[in-house]
């Protein structure tokens, strides 16, 4: 049930972002439906998370590369939260690495969990930046 929901989440977001985010939008969504896609791919190559999902984190890692890419070319906010989130979760992989005994279960919680936020990041950032657009656009066609 979980997982349907997350995939229902990522949808929604990723449509949203695609629909109304203009360019920036799109890519963002772009990459978010690669990673999400690869990382299916990497978990079912190693379903244990007793050790650092070396998959899983380079899907993490690429997909913050090429966030912080947007947000250097981006002229808006939200692909800086992206990036910001998208950090907690290499940050997971990469405590998770220094440390030898963690729980498994929420290594797999905190590596998941922040990509929930980058997801909400895109889709209120999009959201916002339209209705901001809308508001300025309505502003000017009345003034004369």
């Amino acid at each position: 049930m979980v997982v349907l929901l997350f995939w229902c989440f990522t949808l929604c977001t990723c449509a949203i972002s695609a629909l109304k985010g203009g360019r920036d939008g799109r890519i963002a969504a772009a990459m978010i439906m690669v990673a999400v896609l690869l990382t299916a791919i990497a978990e079912a190559l190693n379903l244990s998370w007793r050790s650092v999902n070396l998959g899983v984190m380079m899907v993490d890692t690429l997909l913050l590369v090429g966030l912080i890419a947007l947000m250097l070319k981006s002229n808006r906010y939200w692909p800086i939260w992206m990036a910001a989130a998208q950090s907690l979760t290499v940050g997971t992989h990469i405590g998770t690495m220094i440390v030898s005994r963690f729980n498994p279960n929420i290594y797999a919680a905190l590596a998941t969990g922040a990509s929930i936020i980058c997801l909400a990041c895109m889709a209120m950032g999009v959201l916002l930046d339209w209705r901001a657009s809308i508001g300025t656009a309505g502003h000017h066609s009345t003034e004369v």
